[in-house]
Formats: C-alpha cells, structure tokens, sequence
C-alpha cells in the first residue's frame, strides 16, 4: 500500500502540471528626464499616472517636480536650499521635505498652491514620504540623545501626530500608508 504522503504528494505535482502556465503581462519602461536637469529620480505616482521626485539643477542642487499630462511642474519651497517630493495621491497632494538655510529637513505637503509644514515637535529633522487619500501622511524623523543619531517613524493626521516606531528596532524608516491606514515600515 502507497504512503498517504507520498498519494498526496503525487497528486499535487499532477494538478500543477496540468494547469497551463500563466501569461506574463507586457510592461513598458519610460525614461523621465527633467529638461536641463543633470539627473532625475522619480519617487511616486499616483492612479491618475501623475509622478513627483527630484531633479539636480546644473549646481547639483536638488528640486522637486510633478510631471502631470507629459508636463514637468517645479514644485519647490520659496527660500529653500534644496526640497524633494516623494509621494502623490490621487487628489493632486504631494509630499516631500526641504532644507531651509541652517540644512535642517522640514517635512511638508503641496495642496493646490498651499504649502503646509510638518514638524515633529523636538525632532533634530522631519520627512513626509507619503499620503493616502484620506490626507493622512506618514514619514520619518531624527532624534539626537547623546551624539547617537535614531530615526523614527511618524504618523501626521488634521495636525496632530501619532508617534512610530517598530518594536525591537533602533531605527524606523516608515515608507508609505495606504487608504485603510495600514502603514509599510521597516
């Protein structure tokens, strides 16, 4: 008499056999170039095919973008020394950071013309690197305890924040929050 495992065993690999392999889908890969910029980093996109990143000027210093309908839109913070966007949802809000003179990082949201800055209250640095469609925005920022360096992770709702950090870790690095507020960190 056969071993049940072994049935078992002989079964699945003739089911598996038997089903025909699936078809890849065809994907096609787009270059993004800013005009006249030395180099361009794209960073998010969002359902409407709308993109944000970054884009080096000829002095290599660092600028936002969106690129919307084959468009490019500089989307910068006035005064700052550098700025880059890294998220987009599908109403057009963008996220990113920028560094003001002393090279501090200001995380910030792009609405419609508004300008809103996040600051984690006692943070050395903040970054906002995504937003759902609820505006819910998540992001990372730096604490200084006796010249040691630790990044934290950060939820920013209507203005109040709700602090994140993975247990066990002496780093967290949250990347992005989807509509049913689940947030990706690592």
């Amino acid at each position: 008499m056969a071993h049940p495992k072994l049935v078992a065993l002989l079964i699945l690999g003739f089911l598996l056999c038997s089903l025909s392999p699936a078809q890849a889908d065809s994907y096609t890969a787009t270059s993004i170039d800013v005009p006249g910029s030395t180099c361009t980093m794209a960073f998010g996109i969002n359902a409407k095919g709308q993109i944000v990143g970054g884009y080096c000027d000829d002095h290599g210093v660092l600028h936002s973008f969106l690129l919307a309908e084959e468009h490019f839109s500089q989307i910068g913070i006035p005064g700052s020394t550098k700025d880059g966007a890294l998220g987009i949802n599908a109403r057009g809000q963008v996220v990113g950071d920028y560094s003001d003179a002393e090279n501090v990082s200001h995380g910030c949201v792009w609405d419609k013309g508004t300008i809103t800055t996040i600051n984690v209250p006692g943070a050395f640095g903040t970054s906002a690197s995504d937003i759902n469609e609820h505006s819910q925005v998540v992001g990372n920022y730096s604490t200084v305890n006796t010249s040691i360096i630790r990044m934290r992770g950060f939820l920013w709702e209507n203005g109040f924040f709700t602090l994140l950090d993975v247990p066990g870790a002496g780093d967290t690095f949250v990347d992005s929050i989807k509509n049913r507020g689940e947030v990706v960190a690592s």
